[in-house]
């Protein structure tokens, strides 16, 4: 969490100072707040002042025009280590998991030795029975590399920063940007108003279209991964389809284009740096 608040300070607050020190001066716009206080001037805010950004740091609020500024301010600095963004959903894009307790028993169907022949099948805290999708560290590491990564889930806070801690331990990937149900400023939907990034250079995974109703264009939907049964039938025949299934390494060589139309000479001079035209352009 630390991190995460010297990140907002130097990207937000100081930032925002140095931009518009004359107004700071004359009056405060309140721009960021911790704990109802602001955080430039010190002056109680109240605790619903601007949007939450809890997942950044609990008790953060930030105004929706001081969130632009940060956003703008991010993106550039980020294009400029020649990265772009990109929003991951968890489960059925990345993973799949189930609850042992809605399993039926399904522990004693053979997980055991699914377990033991390392096919990515994880079982946490005797309460999670996850698998990871085929490929998934591959991609992690080679997406790390052209886009600033962000984990955005329906699931809730304490089931998010489980997954995330077994599929990112050192958050080297994800660092602190883990977005849950509570972060959702809709209920049952996904918005990049909670996303620090320019929408022009945010690109979206997710096996469901239904849940960002306002951002598909930014959407690169995957086929929805399903393994664990919840009466534990059919696991070895799930078990042979999973080495079929390719899809990361699919997105994986899409992003790749992405990445490289939009930081060629040539999408330059053609203006293209918006990825919404690109995934137009460079279809599956």
């Amino acid at each position: 969490m630390i991190a995460a608040k010297m990140q907002i300070m130097d990207c937000g607050v100081s930032g925002f100072v140095r931009a518009s020190t004359k107004r700071a001066r004359e009056e405060c716009a309140h721009p960021m707040s911790y704990k109802g206080k602001c955080l430039l001037c010190n002056e109680f805010v109240g605790d619903d002042h601007g949007m939450a950004f809890e997942y950044l740091l609990p008790d953060l609020r930030i105004t929706e025009f001081h969130a632009d500024f940060i956003r703008r301010m991010h993106t550039n600095k980020t294009v400029k280590a020649g990265k772009l963004h990109l929003v991951l959903d968890l489960d059925n894009t990345l993973l799949h998991t189930v609850r042992l307790d809605e399993m039926a028993g399904a522990i004693m169907l053979g997980h055991g030795d699914l377990l033991a022949n390392g096919r990515d099948l994880v079982l946490i805290n005797n309460e999670f029975l996850t698998k990871l999708r085929p490929f998934l560290r591959e991609f992690l590491k080679e997406a790390s590399t052209m886009f600033e990564m962000t984990v955005y889930t329906m699931g809730g806070c304490v089931y998010g920063s489980i997954m995330v801690e077994l599929i990112d331990p050192d958050r080297s990937y994800f660092s602190d940007r883990v977005i849950t149900r509570e972060d959702c400023t809709t209920r049952g939907r996904k918005s990049l108003d909670v996303v620090l990034a320019e929408e022009s250079n945010v690109i979206i995974i997710d096996d469901r279209r239904d849940v960002w109703p306002e951002h598909g264009v930014n959407l690169i939907q995957i086929k929805p991964y399903h393994y664990l049964s919840e009466d534990g039938t059919m696991m070895e025949e799930r078990a042979v389809d999973d080495d079929n299934d390719w899809a990361l390494l699919d997105i994986l060589e899409r992003l790749r284009d992405i990445h490289r139309a939009y930081f060629s000479p040539e999408s330059e001079i053609e203006g293209i740096k918006d990825v919404r035209t690109l995934l137009k352009l460079i279809g599956d």
